[in-house]
């Protein structure tokens, strides 16, 4: 491989292995850019800018919150909170058991075994559907089936 320095390119070492020579770096261009501080710092200000518009449309948009609770007249139906509400609506169509513990297990099982399905003998990089079919039909398959469409 060819060291690369401004404004010349110093011939492959002995035994190395040659890639594509780079001639003509233009003065003054560093052959390196280190992520720190430049990156760090620019992603430093992107955050902070972000964290600011958050803390200020917290401020200015208020929640949809209801009234607090009152422990004297329950809603009917009574809702759980927003993490358990895929599991509340499905009780209503099937029996606990399988709603609450056979059906998210095959869901994770099923999770777990996509990547022993789809192997791909090329290994990776390979990401067009005529290398990689399985993957990008199971891929469509859930977020268009099953999360847009749902």
């Amino acid at each position: 491989m060819a060291e690369i320095t401004a404004g010349a390119v110093r011939p492959p070492k002995e035994g190395a292995k040659s890639r594509a020579v780079v001639k003509d770096i233009p003065e003054g261009i560093p052959d390196k850019v280190h992520t720190w501080p430049y990156l760090v710092r620019l992603e430093m200000i992107v955050a902070t800018f972000v964290m600011a518009g958050m803390t200020l449309w917290s401020i200015v948009v208020d929640a949809p919150l209801e009234e607090p609770a009152n422990p004297t007249k329950t809603p009917n139906p009574s809702k759980a909170p927003w993490y358990f509400l895929g599991l509340q609506e499905i009780l209503v169509y099937f029996d606990p058991w399988f709603a609450g513990v056979v059906l998210p297990s095959l869901i994770i099982v099923g999770l777990m075994v996509i990547p022993y399905i789809d192997i791909n003998p090329k290994g990776n990089g390979y990401y067009t559907f005529r290398e990689r079919w399985f993957a990008v039909s199971t891929f469509l398959f859930g977020f268009i089936v099953m999360w847009i469409s749902w």
